[in-house]
C-alpha cells in the first residue's frame, strides 16, 4: 500500500481507489475480463499456427510476418488497453503512464509469462522473416 501520492493532484485516497481497479480487472489471465483472456488464446493459437505452417512450408513470408504481429498485439491487448482505457475513464493523461508503469506489478508473475510469450512471438516473427 503506498504511504506516498506519485499522482499530481491526487489524494493518496484517490490514489488508492484508481490503485484498487487494477486489482477489480484482474490479471492478464483473469476471467473478470474474458475478452481478453480469448484475444491472448488467440494470439497463442496464432503463433502456434505461423510456427506449423512455416515448418511445413506453406503460404507466404507476409502471411507469415502479418500473423505474427497480429498474435504479438493479441497476446498484448490487456496491457494495451488497460491505459487507454484509465486515462480516458479519469479523463487524464498522467493516468496512461501511471497505468503503464503500475499496473505490471501488480500481476508480476503473469507479466513474466506474458514476456516469455512475447519473446517467442518475437522469435517467431524474426524466424519468418529469415525465411526465404
Amino acid at each position: 500500500m503506498p504511504t506516498e501520492t506519485v499522482l499530481d493532484g491526487y489524494t493518496l485516497t484517490e490514489q488508492h481507489t484508481i490503485d484498487h481497479e487494477y486489482l477489480l480487472i484482474g490479471s492478464p489471465f483473469s476471467t473478470q475480463t474474458p475478452l481478453f483472456l480469448i484475444l491472448l488464446l488467440i494470439g497463442v493459437l496464432g503463433l502456434i499456427a505461423v510456427s506449423l505452417t512455416m515448418a511445413l512450408g506453406k503460404t507466404s513470408k507476409p502471411l507469415h510476418v502479418s500473423i505474427a504481429v497480429v498474435s504479438l498485439l493479441l497476446i498484448a491487448s490487456k496491457y494495451l488497453w488497460l491505459p487507454v482505457v484509465m486515462a480516458v475513464k479519469y479523463s487524464d493523461f498522467q493516468l496512461f503512464w501511471y497505468s503503464w508503469k503500475i499496473y505490471p506489478s501488480y500481476w508480476i508473475e503473469y507479466t513474466i509469462a506474458i514476456g516469455i510469450l512475447m519473446i517467442l512471438g518475437l522469435f517467431v516473427m524474426a524466424v519468418a522473416l529469415r525465411k526465404r
